[in-house]
């Protein structure tokens, strides 16, 4: 599902937005239910948000809102899954613009290593390590 002319999913919009209550913008604090009922629904059968950007963006997301659930668990699941094995994670799209679209693997991967360094920086291994 498109979010707007410069976020191409709303994972990425969600996550701005959590962000910015997370650092203390008390604001924004009124937007924590809405963002959750808006983002769980978009979590799918595998544990995923629509990709590994959109999941690290999720997994942020719930984890800037203090929302320690099974979609949490399942969203860093899906992530260690599809970690390649030089550690990196394929690119999606996170901006739109004059060219096509601004992403690379570089950036999904620091979003997802952001996600499951947050998650349980001292309890996670990679599946088959």
């Amino acid at each position: 599902k498109e979010c707007n002319h410069f976020y191409p999913d709303l994972p990425a919009f969600y996550y701005v937005l959590s962000r910015a209550c997370f650092n203390g913008v008390s604001a924004l604090a009124p937007t924590r239910g809405p963002v959750l009922d808006r983002l769980l629904p978009l979590q799918q059968g595998d544990g995923s948000f629509g990709g590994a950007l959109n999941t690290a963006l999720a997994a942020c997301t719930l984890l800037n809102l203090d929302e320690q659930t099974q979609a949490l668990h399942r969203a860093v699941e899906h992530l260690l899954a599809t970690q390649r094995h030089d550690g990196s994670w394929p690119r999606q799209p996170l901006f739109l613009g004059p060219a096509p679209y601004y992403g690379s693997e570089e950036l999904t991967t620091a979003f997802c290593l952001e996600a499951l360094s947050r998650y349980a920086p001292d309890t996670l291994t990679r599946p088959g390590a």
